[in-house]
């Protein structure tokens, strides 16, 4: 019969540890890979629908401003923005 190797235990027994926690980043960061992926996907498809009506609006004040967009600084009229707040 064998005998007992204290040793030789402890070296298993951290070997088994390293593999565990090998295993268990390697699940955390495929979870985190997936999360990110998700979320990139809601924010872009959030995203979506502003930009769809930035772009409306913008279309809008082209049609009723055909001279071009008014300078940062310009005065904006009242109808204006009526138009830009309600349509």
């Amino acid at each position: 019969m064998a005998r007992f190797d204290p040793n030789k235990f402890n070296r298993e027994l951290r070997a088994a540890e390293r593999r565990a926690e090998a295993e268990h980043k390697r699940r955390v960061d495929a979870y985190n890979r997936q999360v990110d992926q998700h979320n990139k996907k809601a924010i872009s498809d959030y995203n979506r629908e502003i930009v769809r009506v930035n772009r409306e609006n913008q279309r809008r004040i082209d049609e009723r401003n055909p001279e071009g967009r008014p300078r940062m600084g310009a005065p904006r009229t009242f109808e204006w923005i009526l138009f830009v707040r309600f349509g």
